[in-house]
């Protein structure tokens, strides 16, 4: 059947998308924009029409894809640069200023009010552009770091112990929406490092139980991610000495650890008492009384004997005595959490870079079993009594983005793809074919006579196309603008080109564009310049991908 079918009409059947009908009219509207449809003699422009396109669905189960690279958008200041796009779960801020001061901690007697003000300033700069709609701000560079930390902005909850108790909302320029700021020391620390970590320490804990670094568990009996042996599983051997069951870090380690400034790995889920003071569970789940070993000394760590010179013994109605009831409750409490996660860099991240980062998150926020049993994402951490979202496009501010439209308007800062650098095309930016909207979008290069020409000082347009029929192979475009107004760069940090060529005077428009079968080296006719219809003349594979 498919071999009746002619071959200029198997090219469009790659684009999978819906058919548009000729006779299906686009009406004028009031956001008509300069394109290069005023260039072609004979245009109407009022045929023209912004056709409202939608955001690809995240990746949940993938990682960035090159398409998704390209589609990054940016908001370009004087002293940095955001990208980011609609699908990710991450923004790469691009500043050497800001990353030389996390990457070199303050000194001296006012270090602790330098550090501060360091994240205030880092908080206003994020405000700028970013809804205040999330409880966490998570800064990660992607130079590795031994820093990692959590710094309380404005306590989650009172009842817990935990933290200092003052709110530093305005100082972080945040109206009061921001609970948590962490800084981790690289783009994997939520899968190999201590993410887990630092968010329980949103909650967690009190410096009653006197940790070497404050806020741990210390030698206690929490056994959770900030440390503690094994709840309920403390005997007394007589003459202070005790035997506990501890955590092991793999299966082969001879011994295990009480681990009392905690793991630095998620490789066992957030304590009974943990998920109380993130108001998860109430009092009574939590099924033990809070010991801790005083002067705390192994004598046979392989068996899990220490000696101290006191086990005290706080019962969680004292507990709620000393600090208060928890508030709000487990029941009141947040159980869906919402964190921005930025990648700190000195220069634009690269697509392998992006990936990683990307995937890190994704995992993190996975509301499901992961099917590993030594590592705990959040929903797993929290025994699936909590989620945590990262979608940073529904945070980012309805504002122009260097006057080429919100984000909605297009999927892309400019429009294009890089293709494969073995493929040997000759240019850095081709047009590809959309899955998510059933779209085209390329780029288009004015000459008229074999000469490079312009309209209105305008030399390049990016291009959206529809498919109108398939029988008869025919596009039409249906909006344009001005090629990467902004001087945006692609991922390797390099100016995209336009790969089409729109010929005025004979209507000839060439260009590479890919599929999901290929890179496709095509030529089409305008044949109604009202409508702004093209059909398909000549295609050929510049290469096509194995099945």
């Amino acid at each position: 059947m498919l071999k009746l079918i002619p071959a200029i009409t198997l090219f469009l059947l790659h684009f999978s998308g819906p058919v548009f009908p000729q006779s299906d009219a686009y009406l004028p509207n009031d956001k008509e924009q300069q394109s290069v449809a005023q260039y072609i003699e004979k245009i109407d422009m009022s045929r023209m029409r912004d056709f409202p396109l939608h955001e690809a669905p995240g990746p949940e189960s993938a990682g960035m894809n090159i398409a998704a690279m390209a589609r990054l958008k940016l908001i370009e200041m004087p002293d940095y640069q955001i990208f980011y796009d609609g699908v990710s779960k991450i923004v790469n801020l691009v500043s050497k200023e800001q990353l030389a001061l996390f990457m070199t901690p303050p000194t001296g007697p006012t270090r602790i009010q330098e550090d501060r003000q360091r994240k205030y300033n880092f908080g206003k700069l994020i405000y700028q552009h970013f809804n205040d709609d999330f409880d966490f701000l998570m800064v990660a560079t992607q130079e590795p770091s031994n820093n990692n930390y959590h710094f309380e902005v404005k306590p989650h909850a009172t009842g817990t112990g935990a933290g200092w108790g003052v709110d530093h909302s305005a100082q972080m320029g945040s109206d009061g929406e921001l609970n948590s700021f962490i800084f981790l020391g690289g783009t994997d620390k939520f899968r190999d490092g201590p993410g887990s970590h630092e968010v329980m320490h949103a909650w967690a804990h009190s410096n009653k139980w006197e940790s070497t670094y404050f806020f741990h568990a210390g030698y206690t009996n929490f056994g959770g991610i900030l440390g503690g042996w094994k709840p309920n599983s403390l005997k007394s051997l007589g003459n202070d000495r005790y035997q506990i069951d501890t955590h092991k870090y793999n299966s082969t380690a001879m011994g295990g650890s009480v681990a009392a400034n905690g793991w630095a790995k998620p490789f066992i889920p957030y304590s009974n008492f943990e998920l109380y003071l993130a108001g998860l569970i109430g009092p009574s789940e939590i099924g033990h009384d809070l010991k801790r070993a005083v002067n705390f000394v192994w004598v046979n760590q392989n068996n899990g004997i220490f000696s101290a010179s006191e086990i005290q013994t706080t019962t969680i109605e004292e507990y709620i005595a000393e600090f208060g009831e928890r508030i709000p409750n487990h029941i009141d409490s947040p159980k869906n959490f919402k964190a921005l996660y930025v990648v700190l860099s000195d220069e634009p991240i690269t697509s392998e870079q992006w990936k990683i980062a990307n995937d890190d998150v994704l995992w993190f926020q996975l509301p499901e079993d992961d099917g590993d049993s030594r590592r705990y994402n959040f929903w797993e951490s929290t025994k699936g009594k909590a989620t945590m979202s990262f979608r940073p496009i529904d945070y980012i501010r309805d504002q122009s983005v260097n006057d080429e439209g919100s984000a909605s308007d297009w999927p892309a800062l400019y429009n294009g793809i890089t293709p494969k650098l073995e493929l040997g095309i000759p240019f850095n930016n081709i047009g590809f074919f959309d899955v998510n909207d059933s779209t085209i979008y390329s780029c288009i290069r004015l000459y008229t006579n074999g000469y490079p020409a312009e309209h209105g000082g305008i030399s390049e347009f990016g291009i959206a196309l529809k498919i109108v029929s398939l029988p008869d192979s025919t596009i039409q475009i249906i909006k344009s603008r001005e090629f990467n107004k902004s001087g945006a760069f692609n991922e390797n940090a390099e100016s995209p080109d336009c790969s089409g060529k729109f010929e005025t005077n004979t209507g000839v428009y060439i260009d590479l564009i890919q599929t999901d079968n290929g890179v496709l080296d095509t030529t089409w006719s305008l044949i109604d310049p009202i409508e702004l219809i093209f059909k398909l003349d000549t295609y050929k594979y510049f290469e096509k991908f194995p099945m």
